[in-house]
């Protein structure tokens, strides 16, 4: 199975694309809580956009052969 989307599974509900996206991002806390804001627009306004930055990502913000190893204090926010 190709995975061509960001899901979130949180407190028993299922979220993709746009919604997944931003409650993954609220739920970082601290400024990133001002994300939901966005939910003003339908999903059908926030989708396309998704899409477009989704498309583009490798292009505009490149592509890495690893992933950084997380700092001390954020190991927490990861799962063993």
């Amino acid at each position: 199975m190709k995975a061509d989307t960001v899901v979130l599974y949180h407190e028993g509900r299922l979220y993709l694309r746009s919604t997944a996206a931003l409650w993954a991002l609220s739920l970082l806390g601290g400024a990133w809580k001002f994300v939901l804001i966005l939910f003003v627009f339908p999903a059908f306004v926030r989708d396309p956009i998704y899409n477009l930055i989704a498309r583009n990502r490798y292009r505009w913000f490149g592509k890495r052969a690893q992933c950084r190893i997380p700092l001390k204090d954020e190991e927490s926010q990861f799962l063993d």
